[in-house]
């Protein structure tokens, strides 16, 4: 049988997405366009605990493919990145509908002047660190339970103006509106109740540290308007966060975050600490993440993971990980990993 693979957008913001990209591939094929490939790619192979509903063996995690670059003498930049891990013959995507080509950025950024700068298009939200901390450079496998709670899908679709001062002191800023993660407008297979609409700000402000350290704090404030049965219903999604990484001058690094704020009107807080020694080629690591959804009924999450990665140039990584935590619904799990990262092109 001959299966068909599809490009998958946001379903919500389908049509912001088409534009993002559109005026991206307009640009890339400007003069004076200076774009380069590059990509990732993290296999796996898990072993989960019975008690979970997840099929222990290989996967592709990751599989990025990124054109991005300089496209005129203003110094736009623009990006454009795809993931094709969901290609892969893994036996939870058996079905052919789910093996697609999953859109993970479209946008492009303008300067004006030095210090500030305007981006468009369908991006990482920039809030706190760990939501724009690229995964190809994070030690362990995934992001904390708070983070993609908070922000599932990573991604929305907007307009955003950013403010680098030249002065190392002064703060960074980051304000923007948007519609939304693009996940909120998945539908819940349970109850079936998925959001019609969405609407977000979010603000940051962060000051940068030595070795590429920062410390900040974010708020976001969304309203959403979800489909409950037949009613539709507002609900409140907003978050604080404070953030802290700081990587020492002999490789010890420390990053923290707290969260606080609701998830469709229910008050939720999370926060992690996670420790790295990346001063040779074996780089031990630890996290220890929180996560309290405020739903009757559930426990508190709590999650361990620890780690060493062996990273004997910048273009490759095998990492060792042990992951054991309490769900939400009281449950003790243990997981353990296998991950093999290459890169590839780039300057």
């Amino acid at each position: 049988m001959l299966e068909v693979c599809t490009l998958s957008l946001p379903k919500r913001s389908l049509g912001p997405a088409l534009v993002g990209l559109g005026l991206a591939w307009w640009l890339v094929s400007a003069a004076g366009a200076e774009m380069v490939f590059s990509g990732y790619t993290q296999a796996r192979f898990n072993l989960f605990d019975q008690g979970l509903d997840k099929p222990s063996g290989f996967d592709l995690a990751r599989v990025r493919l990124k054109y991005a670059g300089t496209i005129n003498d203003r110094g736009t930049l623009a990006t454009l990145q795809v993931d094709l891990a969901k290609l892969d013959d893994r036996q939870d995507d058996k079905d052919p509908r789910n093996r697609r080509v999953t859109l993970t950025d479209a946008w492009v950024q303008h300067p004006f002047g030095q210090e500030w700068s305007a981006r468009m298009g369908y991006a990482i939200v920039p809030f706190g660190f760990e939501e724009e901390y690229s995964n190809a450079k994070s030690l362990t496998f995934d992001r904390t339970k708070a983070a993609t709670s908070f922000f599932p899908g990573e991604r929305e679709t907007g307009l955003y103006l950013f403010y680098r001062p030249q002065s190392k002191n002064s703060p960074e800023v980051a304000v923007g509106y948007s519609s939304g993660m693009d996940r909120w407008g998945d539908k819940d297979p349970k109850t079936g109740d998925q959001d019609q609409e969405a609407r977000a700000w979010t603000a940051r402000v962060q000051w940068r540290l030595p070795r590429a350290g920062a410390a900040g704090v974010s708020y976001t404030a969304a309203r959403r308007e979800r489909k409950v049965g037949e009613v539709r219903r507002d609900f409140d999604q907003n978050c604080f966060g404070v953030h802290l990484r700081y990587n020492g001058a002999k490789g010890l690094s420390l990053q923290t975050e707290y969260y606080a704020g609701e998830i469709l009107s229910a008050r939720s807080k999370g926060w992690y600490g996670q420790v790295e020694y990346t001063a040779t080629t074996l780089k031990p690591f630890y996290r220890y993440d929180v996560f309290d959804d405020g739903v009757a009924g559930h426990q508190t999450y709590r999650r361990h993971t620890v780690g060493e990665a062996l990273e004997p140039d910048r273009s490759e990584r095998f990492t060792l990980q042990v992951e054991r935590y309490e769900d939400l619904k009281g449950g003790t799990f243990t997981n353990y990993g296998v991950q093999y990262q290459f890169v590839y092109g780039g300057k």
